[in-house]
């Protein structure tokens, strides 16, 4: 991936769970802490956003207009 791709949602939340052993497991200075934090932030927020956006697919899909299908899938259903 290019440093103009935005990664995957999958990607996204595999680096997340990357910088969240690293910073768990206290061995990081406070410069490489403060740097993997705002990477973290940057990819929370685009996997959010990609969640977003699946949802509102899963809304205009339902013929019907129902919330349905996309309640099930925020709340775990």
């Amino acid at each position: 991936m290019s440093a103009d791709e935005q990664p995957t949602l999958e990607e996204a939340l595999n680096r997340l769970e990357q910088i969240t052993r690293s910073l768990e497991g206290g061995q990081v200075e406070l410069d490489d802490s403060l740097a993997l934090y705002e990477e973290g932030i940057r990819l929370l927020r685009l996997a959010e956003e990609a969640i977003r956006t699946a949802e509102l697919r899963v809304e205009r899909l339902n013929a019907d207009g129902s919330l349905s299908q996309s309640r099930a899938f925020r709340e775990g259903s």
